[in-house]
């Protein structure tokens, strides 16, 4: 089974569907989250970090990988 991300696409179209009226905190949130699960997910997991900085080294590249594909399509980051 291939999971795909959760688009800002879809969580727009589900707010406007919905009424929901999610604030752009609670998308972003929804974005993490789906990072996490994925990433939790057995077989994605990575390797266990050594350390704290490793860590937030690791959380800095993904986010800027992120902002950059998102800056590339033109979407929000």
């Amino acid at each position: 089974m291939s999971a795909q991300q959760i688009t800002w696409a879809e969580l727009n179209a589900y707010s406007a569907a919905t009424f929901a009226g999610l604030s752009a905190w609670e998308k972003r949130l929804i974005r993490r989250l789906d990072d996490a699960f994925e990433a939790a997910r057995p077989g994605n997991a990575p390797k266990k970090p050594a350390s704290i900085a490793e860590t937030k080294a690791s959380l800095r590249a993904t986010i800027a990988a992120r902002k950059a594909a998102a800056a590339a399509k033109g979407g929000q980051p």
